[in-house]
């Protein structure tokens, strides 16, 4: 009696379907929300050097600006400082937010896993938990 129940749990247990790292949902999202977040700080982050580069330009071209009317470029200058060194900033935050996502996920995927299983033996089976790391 006690080796039915025995056998009847270690069946239900090996048939029970197990949720594998490639098919677990929330894994899944944290991965896609790390490549995002990735993906969008290294565009920010490459606008804000595209501003700081703009800015170093009108900074040794000197106060004058080339065009018909010679005007004064120190508001261009300080606009283009001012919005690219907050746009990096963010823009860095965000790789580096996506790249700690994608890190968790892969820790998360490389966990020790257990398995179930069942087996066959000479006489009889046997079932046990297999540990896969």
């Amino acid at each position: 009696m006690v080796k039915r129940m025995i056998l009847a749990l270690a069946l239900l247990v090996a048939t029970a379907r197990t949720v594998h790292a490639d098919e677990d949902p929330l894994l899944l999202q944290l991965e896609q929300n790390g490549r995002a977040l990735r993906l969008q700080g290294i565009a920010t982050t490459m606008a804000g050097f595209g501003m700081l580069a703009g800015t170093t330009i009108l900074w040794l071209r000197g106060d004058d600006c080339v065009g018909p009317p010679v005007s004064s470029c120190s508001g261009a200058k300080w606009l283009l400082l001012s919005l690219g060194l907050p746009t990096t900033g963010f823009g860095v935050t965000m790789w580096w937010l996506g790249e700690h996502d994608l890190n968790r996920a892969a820790k998360l995927r490389a966990r020790a896993l257990v398995s179930p299983y069942v087996a066959r033996t000479r006489d009889g089976m046997t079932a046990g938990v297999g540990l896969t790391f």
